[in-house]
């Protein structure tokens, strides 16, 4: 789901929450499946995402932990590029032993028309590889369970 200023997504994975929080502050775990990375679970800590230079764009994300709130709550800023300062903030609740996972990442609208275009572009990319395959491929070997269906919430 996305509104004018954010993209919004709820899925259901079959795994303890600290397991999934795990994954989340783990500088290996979230290249894994996210970037590659200089994170640390520091409130304050600066790091940066990277990947492969693409249409004008460096490839580097600048970011900042923001909330560190184990093991239901971390936000950073995220900017990649000079245009635009968002934030990602990854919410998690205990649902017997499953988490539900909440991304909102926020503060598209402020840059306007190429924010909303950046922010289309991140969409896809949240939901269709990111929350729903590469995340859960990682939950999986973690727990060397064969992968289980993972339900959008």
């Amino acid at each position: 789901m996305k509104t004018e200023d954010s993209i919004i997504h709820e899925v259901l994975y079959p795994y303890p929450i600290e397991l999934v929080w795990q994954t989340l502050t783990s500088s290996e775990a979230l290249a894994q499946w996210l970037m590659p990375n200089d994170f640390a679970p520091i409130l304050g800590h600066c790091f940066t995402f990277q990947t492969a230079p693409r249409m004008g764009w460096n490839g580097v994300v600048e970011c900042q932990v923001v909330v560190l709130d184990p093991p239901e709550r971390v936000a950073f800023t995220w900017r990649g590029g000079s245009i635009l300062d968002t934030l990602v903030t990854f919410t998690l609740t205990a649902v017997e032993q499953q988490t539900r996972l909440r991304l909102e990442h926020s503060g598209f609208a402020a840059t306007g028309e190429a924010g909303l275009n950046v922010r289309d572009l991140l969409n896809r990319g949240w939901r269709s590889h990111i929350l729903h395959r590469q995340l859960p491929e990682l939950l999986a070997r973690l727990t060397e369970q064969p992968q289980s269906r993972v339900e959008p919430y």
